[in-house]
This record gives structure tokens, sequence and C-alpha cells, in this order.
């Protein structure tokens, strides 16, 4: 049933629609199948097929996070956090988040590193928001990278590291995302040798993936901005 409702919401193998994914989705949450209860939460913090309501959410949320579900345990905590259908409590959000983490939830993990980075919910740790941003990073996700790539480059919570700043703020850019674009934007194209080194090893990355055949459009462009940030600046 969660099957097939999540197959109705998410047009796989089928065209998308979302009040027969509501129906399914709603049975096998009945029946207490965490992800279809996951998934019912999403639609209800959406408005997709049904009134928006945060409430329902939370409840739907709660109760699959309550059987261990990983993306339930991250979006539970982001309901604690930004208090979505229940009162805040940065507490209980840190509870919540550490237990979609510890299962490698990577939306989790980001968020556990935010707010260790932010000193919110608990005492503020760079250090254990790097540790968290790697994790998160590691696994692909984009907001990961990014954040991880900023700490090695000011050197927060971690040695100062412009080479593996740049490779990770490229890995964001390459997953869209548009801080990562401006940051590659704004980098110099001289400065010291360190910073040479790293914009060379981005832009070798680049041209192997290019070569690779990997986002070969996408990584053209970014390629294209650096040396043209490089170019404006020997012409200066």
């Amino acid at each position: 049933m969660a099957l097939l409702g999540e197959c109705y919401y998410r047009s796989i193998g089928t065209v998308q629609d979302i009040p027969k994914a509501k129906e399914w989705l709603s049975k096998g949450a009945e029946r207490k199948d965490p992800s279809a209860q996951y998934n019912l939460g999403f639609l209800y913090s959406r408005g997709d097929g049904v009134e928006k309501n945060a409430e329902q959410a939370f409840m739907w949320y709660r109760k699959s996070a309550q059987q261990g579900f990983p993306a339930a345990q991250d979006m539970l905590g982001i309901c604690y956090l930004e208090g979505l259908g229940v009162e805040k409590n940065e507490k209980e959000a840190i509870t919540w988040l550490q237990k979609g983490a510890q299962q490698e939830h990577p939306g989790a993990q980001y968020n556990l590193g935010v707010l260790h980075e932010c000193g919110k919910g608990t005492a503020r740790d760079p250090q254990q928001a790097v540790v968290w941003y790697r994790k998160a990073a590691q696994q692909g996700f984009p907001k990961a990278q990014f954040n991880l790539g900023i700490c090695y480059l000011n050197g927060t919570g971690l040695e100062k590291d412009e080479r593996q700043g740049m490779i990770w703020i490229v890995k964001a850019a390459q997953q869209g995302i548009s801080e990562a674009r401006e940051v590659l934007r704004r980098t110099p194209g001289e400065g010291t040798q360190k910073e040479k080194d790293a914009l060379e090893k981005v832009k070798a990355i680049l041209r192997n993936d290019i070569q690779d055949g990997k986002n070969v459009e996408e990584n053209k462009e970014l390629l294209r901005i650096i040396e043209m940030k490089n170019r404006e600046k020997s012409d200066s």
C-alpha cells in the first residue's frame, strides 16, 4: 500500500495521481506502515491533494519517527525546531535529528551540523558541526558539501585548507547550489599560492568530469565561470 501510494505521488512507473496517492498512503498509514505515515505527513505539510495541515503532518511524522523511520525523524526534528504543528522545542529537535543522523540520514546529519555550528538547542561546537557536515557531504548532500567547503575555506571547526574547501564548493555547485556558484564566481584568479593551487585542482576536476561525460553542460558552465573570472582579473 505504501509503495503504491508513493508510486502515484512521485510518478514512479505511472502518471502522478494525488487523490489515489492519498488513498493508498492513508490505508498504509492506518496499518502502521512507517513509510506510508511519513509520506502522508509530507502530503499534509505541503498541502498536496489535501488541505495543508501542519498538525496532521506532525502527527504522521511522529508516528513514523517513533517506528525508527529516519526521514521522518529528520522532519520531526524540523517540526520541533520551527514550531510546525507543535510548540517549538529545540531540545526535542536535537533529540530527533540525532536519531535520524545516527541512521545515516543525510538531511538529519546536515541539520544537526547547522544546529551545532549555530549553537541552537545545544552548545556551539564547530568541530562537531564539521563531523556531521562531512558525513552528509560524503553521501552527496549538496548543502552539506557547501557548508563543509566554507568551513575549510574559513578554518571553522578544522584547519583551514583552501584546496579541500574549493573541492567541496565545486561539488555543491555541480548539484545546483547557487551560493556555491557565487563563491566560484567571486574567487580571485590570483592570490596566495594555496588559492591558485585550489583553483587549478577544481578546474582539473571539472575537465576530468567533462571528459568522462559527467554533467557535461553544467560542468562546462562552472569551468567557464572560473576561467572568465581569471581573465577579468588578468585584464584589470
